[in-house]
């Protein structure tokens, strides 16, 4: 068994080194490129099942986000780009913790069609507290930032 989760902990090394902007493909940095890159478009979701997490607590965990990474927020999807974060859970029979899934990427909603690009940032897991969900909307949005900054500002 020890060897089998040494097997498992490499593998799930090498899809992480994976993340890192240096191995974005060119099609994605050319739809990352943006002509005011000072301000991003998001939206969200919630279904309201994680330990009582609404849109504006996701609202304003991702405004939080953007401001510190020095990106203006703007809640409309009028801009070319925007931020997809997506937040569903599942709560225990007997509330003691949610499963959740954390979905974030960006998409275009202009010209249509609409499309979510098809480099997701996102994690599945449980947890006991909305803080612990938190925890994981913020690393999951602080990733594609990286990205985004990343591409923008030639970092």
């Amino acid at each position: 068994m020890p060897r089998l989760s040494l097997i498992l902990c490499a593998f799930l090394a090498l899809l992480a080194g994976n993340a890192y902007s240096s191995d974005l493909e060119p099609w994605y940095e050319k739809v990352l490129t943006q002509d005011d890159p000072n301000t991003l478009a998001y939206y969200t979701f919630t279904d309201n099942e994680c330990f009582g997490a609404e849109e504006d607590h996701l609202n304003e965990l991702i405004e939080g986000i953007f401001i510190r990474s020095r990106i203006k927020p703007v809640a409309s999807l009028s801009d070319p780009l925007y931020l997809n974060v997506i937040l569903t859970c599942l709560r225990s029979s007997d509330d003691s913790f949610v499963a959740y899934t954390v979905d974030v990427g960006f998409g275009r909603y202009n010209p249509r069609p609409a499309v979510i690009y098809d480099k997701p940032y996102g994690s599945i897991g449980y947890g006991q507290s909305m803080e612990f969900i938190s925890s994981q909307v913020r690393e999951n949005v602080e990733a594609a930032l990286t990205d985004y900054l990343s591409v923008n500002f030639n970092l």
